[in-house]
């Protein structure tokens, strides 16, 4: 859903229902140290802290099992405050709600290669839910409806 008027532009996103017999059965992945929750595609897999930075305190990357890219197809990075300040610098950001979680949508890079990042705040550092992969666009969609704060 998308609110809108002519100085803000605001897309909802909340949990979905109950699934349809037609949708793929899901997991979901639960994190209580850092307190958030996501469901995924079953044939997909989730791999935690597979690379270290300094700004990076936690980062989860959520993939199909069948692909033998490097791509990090769905991505949910716990960071600094300071690097998406850094990062994002620049770029024109759309305010979004995510099951009532104000955070800013960033859509960037070329017509072949967009990437999306999600920016919502997490205590004291912020976590990004991001995708680089947009043949999976619906997957990622997917997986923002289901992803809450448990904390």
């Amino acid at each position: 859903m998308q609110i809108s008027n002519e100085n803000l532009s605001v897309n909802i996103i909340k949990a979905s229902s109950s699934p349809k017999s037609t949708e793929k059965h899901t997991k979901t992945y639960r994190n209580e140290e850092w307190g958030f929750e996501f469901e995924y595609p079953d044939d997909w897999e989730v791999k935690e802290n597979i690379f270290e930075s300094y700004y990076s305190k936690f980062y989860v990357v959520i993939n199909p099992l069948y692909t033998r890219s490097s791509t990090h197809t769905i991505i949910v990075n716990v960071v600094k405050p300071e690097f998406p300040e850094k990062t994002f610098k620049g770029f024109k950001g759309k305010e979004i709600l995510i099951n009532k979680i104000k955070g800013v949508r960033y859509e960037y890079g070329s017509e072949n290669s967009r990437e999306i990042a999600i920016v919502l705040p997490l205590g004291l550092n912020k976590i990004i839910l991001g995708t680089i992969d947009l043949k999976y666009e619906q997957e990622y969609e997917k997986f923002l409806t289901t992803f809450k704060f448990i904390k």
